[in-house]
């Protein structure tokens, strides 16, 4: 599951960094806009941190629910 979530997170990080990058060439002189690099890297490392402990805080609670009493429903 980690193996996933980071290629995913990868995956998103180089998509949103390549649209980021081609955006100035879309939008209109009059309107400008600038970002740099290390702001683009920041936010980047941001998403992957927080991309990776959310997987991480889900598969802590699969963990910590016993299979026999998902099956059952937990009534016993």
């Amino acid at each position: 599951m980690i193996t996933q979530v980071i290629t995913i997170s990868i995956i998103s990080i180089i998509i949103s960094v390549g649209v980021t990058l081609l955006l100035p060439n879309v939008l209109p002189e009059a309107m400008p806009f600038r970002i740099s690099n290390f702001t683009i890297g920041l936010y980047s490392v941001i998403f992957f941190v927080v991309a990776l402990v959310g997987s991480l805080l889900s598969m802590w609670k699969i963990n910590k629910v016993d299979a026999l009493d998902a099956i059952r429903g937990g009534d016993e």
